[in-house]
């Protein structure tokens, strides 16, 4: 269901969700310094490169056309992973334009390319002893623990039950989900932003609710307000179990503010 086409007042606000989330996951690991030098380099290449072949309008231009026709045949907001082909075009571009600045400084004409490959390794090196999460980016976005959270729940979920999680965790949740042969109706994956999912969330049969929470990204009070899932009327959520840096937390709906 998340690849079907939406109508368009759902892709565009899908679009605006995802677009945030591809953001932070391109910056996940990387200071805030090192992030906005990047985005420096990347506007200065359309000044500095703009009679080139390949110019960064040019390259746009033809990327955002691509997109568009893309999404008229298919609707669908890619999700941020599948986006990971335009960070090396935006990295380009970026070292590009720092490239082309730091041979406009005083002294750089005499030893051309010099200083920027001085400065390309002065960002590594800094990258690397200022971001150690950088180094564990893929493990922890990969979401290895779902097979053990699908065996966790097996022998818990009612049919009133409701998993209730987000991006990165939903992909490789309901996989796990698949091949556990566990009823994948109970999930509510992306309720921000799926309506199916978002209706069995809320649905009146609906009592128990299963949160999983990837700490590492947001608090649980954060996603509870993400999902739309304090609006089910739910009690204090109490933690379950942990697997790595994924909690699962249990809340039913409260009977009194539900009328029974």
């Amino acid at each position: 269901p998340m690849l079907q086409p939406a109508p368009w007042s759902v892709f565009f606000r899908n679009l605006a969700v995802q677009s945030r989330e591809t953001i932070a996951f391109w910056g996940q690991g990387v200071s805030a310094p090192v992030q906005i030098l990047s985005g420096v380099g990347f506007l200065a290449a359309f000044s500095t490169h703009r009679r080139s072949l390949f110019s960064p309008t040019r390259l746009v231009l033809a990327a955002g056309g691509t997109f568009a026709g893309l999404f008229a045949l298919n609707p669908v907001a890619p999700f941020p992973r599948l986006l990971l082909h335009a960070l090396v075009v935006y990295l380009l571009l970026a070292a590009a334009g720092l490239s082309a600045l730091l041979e406009r400084l005083p002294g750089a004409d005499r030893r051309p390319g010099l200083l920027s490959a001085a400065a390309a390794l002065a960002v590594a090196f800094w990258m690397g002893i200022s971001d150690p999460g950088a180094r564990s980016f893929a493990s922890e976005s990969e979401f290895p623990q779902a097979p053990e959270v699908a065996s966790f729940l097996a022998g818990r979920l009612a049919p009133e039950d409701r998993v209730v999680g987000v991006c990165p965790l939903d992909a490789p949740l309901q996989y796990a989900f698949h091949r556990a042969g566990l009823p994948e109706a109970v999930l509510a994956l992306n309720p921000e932003k799926d309506p199916p999912s978002r209706a069995r969330m809320l649905s009146p049969g609906a009592r128990r609710f299963f949160i999983l929470v990837n700490e590492r990204r947001e608090s649980l009070e954060d996603l509870v307000h993400k999902t739309g899932l304090h609006e089910a009327g739910i009690g204090k959520p109490s933690i379950e179990a942990r697997f790595g840096r994924v909690a699962v937390y249990t809340a039913s709906k409260d009977l009194v503010s539900d009328g029974r």
